[in-house]
Formats: C-alpha cells, sequence, structure tokens
C-alpha cells in the first residue's frame, strides 16, 4: 500500500502543476485526492441476509455522482445537490434559492444548509430537495464526523481511515427516520486505484441493527441485516489529454 501513497503524492505534484488555479480541499472533503473534475459510480450487490432487503436494493449503473469545477469547487455531490458560484467565487443557487453553504478559514466546506423548508408552505417547493449537510475535519484535513439530514431523515457518520489514507476503512452510520432507527456499520476493502491514488474498486460490507422507537425502558427489537457489494467508479481530471 506504501506504493499507492507515494503515487497519490507524485499525483499531487503533478495536477499542482498542470492546474495551478485548482483547490483540492472540497475533492478531499469526498475522499478524492487530485485534480478531480468527474466520478461515476457503479455498484452491484452480491450478498445479502435478508432476501427482503436483496429484492428491494437499488443498484446504481454508471451514475454520475460527483461532479468539480476548474477550480475545484464541488459542484455536484453523491446526494444529487447541485452548487453553483459566481464569478467571484462566492457559493450562490439558483435551484433552492434559500441554500447556504458555509467553509472554514482553510477553505473547506463546514456545511450545507437548505432550511428553506421550515417555515413555508410545502407545497411550492420541491421536498425532496430538502437537505443538509456539516463536517468536521481531522489533522490531515479528512472528514472525522458528518451529520446530513434530509425530508424526515437524519444521520451521523464518523468516519475511520488507515494511516494518512484520504478514503476511509470504516464509517459508522447512525440515525433514523419516521420512527425507525439504524447503526449501520461499513467496512471496505479497496482492491483497485487509478494512477493518482483514488480507488476504483472496492468490497463494501454494511452491518445494520435496526428498530423501530419505543417506549422509555422498553427493549428494541433489533433486526440486523448484513449486505455485500461491489463498487466501481471511473474518475476523470482536469488534467486529463494534458502534457
Amino acid at each position: 500500500m506504501r506504493k499507492i501513497s507515494i503515487l497519490a503524492l507524485a499525483a499531487v505534484v503533478l495536477f499542482a502543476a498542470c492546474n495551478p488555479k485548482y483547490n483540492p480541499n472540497d475533492a478531499r472533503t469526498f475522499g478524492l485526492t487530485g485534480d478531480v473534475k468527474e466520478v461515476r459510480f457503479s455498484e452491484e450487490m452480491l450478498e445479502s441476509s435478508s432476501a427482503e432487503v436483496a429484492e428491494h436494493f437499488w443498484a446504481d449503473k454508471d451514475k454520475l455522482e460527483m461532479t468539480f469545477d476548474e477550480k475545484g469547487r464541488v459542484t455536484l455531490d453523491s446526494y444529487g445537490t447541485v452548487y453553483q458560484y459566481d464569478e467571484n467565487g462566492v457559493f450562490v443557487s439558483t435551484d433552492v434559492p434559500a441554500a447556504v453553504m458555509s467553509r472554514d478559514t482553510k477553505g473547506r466546506i463546514e456545511a450545507y444548509d437548505n432550511t428553506c423548508l421550515d417555515d413555508v408552505d410545502f407545497t411550492h417547493y420541491d421536498i425532496s430537495k430538502y437537505y443538509k449537510a456539516s463536517y468536521e475535519y481531522d489533522a490531515k484535513g479528512r472528514p472525522a464526523r458528518g451529520e446530513f439530514g434530509g425530508w424526515e431523515w437524519g444521520e451521523t457518520r464518523t468516519y475511520q481511515y488507515d494511516g494518512a489514507k484520504v478514503y476511509p476503512s470504516v464509517i459508522i452510520k447512525e440515525g433514523g427516520s419516521e420512527g425507525w432507527n439504524e447503526k449501520t456499520t461499513v467496512t471496505y476493502e479497496y482492491t483497485k486505484f487509478d494512477a493518482k491514488g483514488n480507488w476504483t474498486e472496492r468490497f463494501v460490507t454494511r452491518q445494520t441493527d435496526g428498530w423501530e422507537a419505543c417506549e422509555e425502558g422498553v427493549e428494541p427489537e433489533i433486526e440486523t441485516t448484513v449486505i455485500k457489494t461491489r463498487e466501481i467508479r471511473t474518475i476523470t481530471y482536469w488534467s486529463d489529454g494534458q502534457d
């Protein structure tokens, strides 16, 4: 794995030379390195402990998952959220006019907040666009904790890493939706990488403990599901094709 780290470091030097104005902070927030332009994502189920979950599992095939502009700013995230900027680089949004993005002193995404649905007539808006996210970072600039929410759902994520890698080895997700609570431990096995050190294939094991909300003092009945999947990514870079 040391070879991958050396390749990743070399890639950082290369893209910095090719794209001196590219800021990799946003890519790093999403577990990527280099001057990423576009990420396409595919997923297939390999195994499930629940026949019902397997039957209703939604697998992606060559989905456009994330995009970044030539300056390294995220323009589409994996939740389908669109990010737009004016000529001065200030976040704006014509898609959801009330949305706000904040960045910390190092220029990293601190929060994205679309709370415009809280105090208005919901019929005027597309509920699916209600979304908020916030990030906390570790000393290496990687997400250490994230909070995410949408229409009647919320989730906290805790990230674990091996060494200095930018992609997580484990993510623990805790949250719920409409009276249903879940804790999911997601473990990743990375098997293929591109020349810039980003993973292009990984195997994922998700163990989910789910339970209905119940009265205080009552032990919930926990349902455990284990799902194994294979994920593939195709990543293009702004420096692709440049000398």
